[in-house]
C-alpha cells in the first residue's frame, strides 16, 4: 500500500446541519487500479452519533479518476456513494477528515480550524506545482504565501492563486471539472492585482483567461477573463476594468479595441446617476461607449460649430443710424473630466469671433450673418458653451484679444500661447485660470457686454438627446440649438450651434 497515491482531492463542508451538499471526492493520482473495499472515511470530533464513519462497499478506483462520498441519501452508482445521513458531517468552524485502508493505515487527512475558503477544503499539492512551475518559465521567483482559493463566480467554480510579493500572483484554474476540462495557469501582475481584488475580482471577473499581454507600441497591459479585462494603461492614466458589452463593442473590428481610433480607457465602467433608463459608459482616450436599454453605442467625439447669428435689434449704445460691429467670446468647456487628462479635448476651449477681422461689422436689425467656426471638439461627455456678445464703440476692435494675451504671457507660459485666431485649447490650468479671469474683467477693455447666454447639457443622457433629436432651420441657418442673447431685458442677436458626430 506504500506506492498508492490515492487523495481526497476536495471536501465541500455544508451549513450546519443540512448535508444535501456535503461531499468528499477521492482521486486516483497513481498508475494502477486501487481496491477501496472495506476502506473507511471518517471524523474525529465529538458528535452525538460518534464516530460519524463511513465504510466503503465493494469498489475500485480507476487511475486518474474520481469517487465522490456524498452525505445526503442517493443511489450509488460508478462515481457517486452515498453515506445516508439526514445531517451533516463535517463542521464548519473545524474539524479532520481521515481516510484510512481496511487495516485501519492512514492514507490521506485534511484538517481545518475555521470555515474553510469557498466552503471548500482543497488539496493543492498538485496545483502548487503547477503554480511553481509557471512561475518559473515567468521569471517570478518564489512564493510568499501558500496556495489560497475563493469562489469563482462568473465561471461556477473555485479560483486557486499564490501570491509572488512584488511580481504580483499566479491564478491556478483548479482540478479539471465538465464546466472546465483543461487546467490554466496564468500570472497577474500587481498593477492589475491590485485592480482585480479592488472588484471583486473572483466573483465578477472570475479567473483569469491570460498572463500580461502586451498593448504594441505603448507602456501598457492587460489581462482578459471571462466577463472583462483589465488593463493597466501607464501610470498617467491608471488601471481600469472594461467589461460586457461595453468591452465588445470597443473590442469589435469597427472599433479596434487598445489599438483603434479610441485608444485606452482612462475610466471604469461609471453608471450616470438621475432619473430614466441606465446608463452605463467608460471614457476613452478618444472617445466613449455607452449602454442603455439594451444599446451600445460607440462615439468619438462631438464637434459643436458656430453657424452664425441673426440680429433682431441693434445696439442702443451706438449712433442713431448706424451698423453694430459685433464680435463674441465663446467658452465651450466639459463639466467632466477623467481624473487624469491626457488629451486636448478634455481642456477648455475658448474662441473668439469671427476669427477674420476683428468684428462682424455693418450688423443691421433683421439681418442674419451665416459663419462656420468650430468652437468645441472633444469626447462626447455633459458640458456646457457659454457666449458673450460685444459692441466695438472705440478704438481698439481688439482690447480684449489682447489683454488675454497679456494674461497668458504674463505667467511665462512655454510656447507662444498668444490667443489665436481659431479655437484655443488650453491645457495648462494656470492659462485656463488667467483666459477666465480676463473675460470675467472684460468691462475694462473699452468695449459694451451687450449680450450673454448659456447652453447646458448637464448630463448625458441629455447629451444624446440633442445627438439623436432633429435639427432646425431657421433664418437660413440649420443649427440643434439658438442662444437668444438680451440688452438690458430685450432681445439683441441670437447666436446658433449645430453638433456634429464621430461614431
Amino acid at each position: 500500500m506504500s506506492n498508492v497515491n490515492v487523495k481526497m482531492q476536495e471536501i465541500l463542508v455544508a451549513a450546519w446541519p443540512d448535508p444535501a451538499e456535503e461531499f468528499v471526492t477521492i482521486h486516483n493520482g497513481g498508475t494502477d487500479d486501487v481496491d477501496l473495499t472495506g476502506w473507511v472515511l471518517h471524523d474525529t470530533n465529538t458528535h452525538p452519533s460518534h464516530p460519524f464513519t463511513f465504510r466503503f462497499p465493494q469498489v475500485v478506483l480507476n487511475p486518474n479518476d474520481d469517487l465522490t462520498v456524498h452525505t445526503a441519501q442517493g443511489t450509488n452508482d460508478a462515481h457517486n456513494l452515498f453515506w445516508g445521513r439526514t445531517d451533516a458531517v463535517w463542521n464548519n468552524r473545524g474539524d479532520t477528515a481521515v481516510l484510512e485502508t481496511a487495516d485501519g493505515q492512514v492514507i490521506d487527512s485534511k484538517t481545518w480550524s475555521q470555515r474553510p475558503p469557498a466552503g471548500t477544503v482543497f488539496d493543492t499539492t498538485e496545483i502548487a506545482a503547477d503554480i511553481a512551475a509557471h512561475a518559473q518559465s515567468v521569471g517570478y521567483g518564489t512564493p510568499t504565501g501558500a496556495v489560497k482559493w475563493e469562489s469563482d463566480s462568473a465561471n461556477g467554480g473555485v479560483v486557486f492563486w499564490r501570491d509572488f510579493g512584488e511580481r504580483g500572483a499566479i491564478f491556478h484554474s483548479g482540478y479539471p471539472s465538465p464546466a472546465r476540462p483543461q487546467k490554466s495557469v496564468h500570472e497577474m501582475p500587481e498593477a492589475i492585482l491590485e485592480k482585480y481584488w479592488d472588484v471583486d475580482g473572483p466573483r465578477n471577473l472570475g479567473m483569469p483567461l491570460t498572463g500580461k499581454r502586451k498593448v504594441p507600441d505603448r507602456d501598457a497591459f492587460f489581462s482578459d477573463f471571462k466577463t472583462g479585462s483589465i488593463y493597466f494603461c501607464g501610470e498617467e492614466l491608471g488601471t481600469h476594468v472594461v467589461v460586457g458589452d461595453i468591452r465588445d463593442k470597443w473590442r469589435s473590428p469597427e472599433v479596434g479595441g487598445h489599438s483603434g481610433r479610441f485608444g485606452l480607457p482612462v475610466s471604469d465602467e461609471r453608471i450616470e446617476p438621475g432619473p430614466g433608463p441606465q446608463l452605463r459608459y467608460v471614457d476613452f482616450e478618444d472617445g466613449t461607449i455607452w449602454a442603455m436599454l439594451g444599446s451600445v453605442r460607440a462615439i468619438q467625439g462631438i464637434r459643436i460649430d458656430f453657424v452664425g447669428f441673426h440680429c433682431f435689434g441693434e445696439d442702443s449704445d451706438v449712433f442713431e443710424g448706424a451698423s453694430d460691429e459685433v464680435y463674441f467670446i465663446v467658452e465651450a468647456e466639459p463639466s467632466e473630466r477623467p481624473a487624469t487628462p491626457r488629451q486636448m479635448n478634455d481642456s477648455k476651449w475658448v474662441t473668439m469671433l469671427p476669427v477674420v477681422g476683428s468684428a462682424y461689422e455693418n450688423v443691421d436689425a433683421r439681418e442674419t450673418t451665416p459663419d462656420r467656426v468650430t468652437v468645441f471638439w472633444a469626447r462626447p461627455t455633459p458640458m456646457r458653451l457659454r457666449v458673450t456678445g460685444f459692441e466695438h464703440d472705440f478704438g481698439n476692435p481688439n482690447a480684449l484679444r489682447t489683454q488675454i494675451q497679456a494674461a497668458i504671457a504674463a505667467i511665462g507660459a512655454a510656447g507662444a500661447f498668444a490667443f489665436p485666431v481659431a479655437s484655443a485649447i488650453f491645457l495648462n490650468p494656470q492659462i485656463q485660470e488667467a483666459v477666465v479671469n480676463t473675460i470675467n474683467s472684460v468691462i475694462d477693455s473699452g468695449d459694451n457686454i451687450i449680450q450673454s447666454a448659456v447652453w447646458d447639457i448637464p448630463s448625458r443622457r441629455a447629451l444624446l438627446a440633442v445627438i439623436d433629436g432633429p435639427t432646425q432651420t431657421e433664418f437660413g441657418l440649420e443649427f440643434h440649438q439658438q442662444l437668444m442673447m438680451n440688452n438690458d431685458g430685450s432681445p439683441q442677436d441670437q447666436a446658433y450651434f449645430k453638433i456634429e458626430v464621430t461614431e
